[in-house]
C-alpha cells in the first residue's frame, strides 16, 4: 500500500520506479479552469495547492492509469467523469498524474499516451517540444 496521504511520500523509496520520457504539447487548458474554480476540491484530495493546470507529455506508448486517489466528478461540476490520481516525480519534481476517468466507459482526457501531470511547484523549462522526465512508483508500466 502506498503512503496514507496524498502528500506523505514516505515509504515511497521502497517502491520499484519505472521512469520513462515523453515531449511536452500543447494542452486544451481544462484543468487550469477546474484548479482555479475549485482549489478546496484539489488541495482537500492531494493536501496541497497545485500549480493551476497541466503539462500535457506525448510518451510512445499508453500507460493505463494506477489510481492513488481520485477526485470524484460531482465535486467538480462533471458527474460523468472522475479524475484519478498517481503520485509521480516530473523531471524530479514532485507531482501527480491527473488521468480524467468517463464513469461510462472508463476513457478520458487525451488518451493513456499523453499523461496529464500538475505539481504544487512550476516544473520550470517546460515549453512545447522540451523533454519531461516522469518516474512512477510502480511495478510495471
Amino acid at each position: 500500500m502506498l503512503a496514507d496521504s496524498a502528500t506523505d511520500r514516505s515509504g515511497l523509496e521502497n517502491y520499484k520506479m519505472i521512469t520513462i520520457k515523453g515531449l511536452l504539447q500543447q494542452g486544451v487548458g481544462d484543468f487550469r479552469k477546474r484548479m482555479t474554480k475549485f482549489p478546496d476540491v484539489f488541495r482537500s484530495a492531494t493536501g496541497e495547492t497545485l500549480f493551476p493546470g497541466t503539462l500535457n507529455v506525448k510518451v510512445e506508448r499508453k500507460i493505463p492509469a494506477k489510481e492513488d486517489f481520485r477526485i470524484r466528478g460531482i465535486d467538480i461540476d462533471d458527474p460523468n467523469q472522475d479524475l484519478l490520481f498517481e503520485r509521480c516525480l516530473i523531471n524530479g519534481i514532485p507531482g501527480y498524474r491527473i488521468r480524467p476517468f468517463n464513469l461510462k466507459h472508463g476513457g478520458g482526457g487525451h488518451g493513456d499516451d499523453v499523461i496529464e501531470l500538475s505539481s504544487s511547484q512550476q516544473i520550470p523549462y517546460t515549453r512545447d517540444g522540451a523533454v519531461v522526465e516522469i518516474t512512477f512508483f510502480r511495478e510495471s508500466l
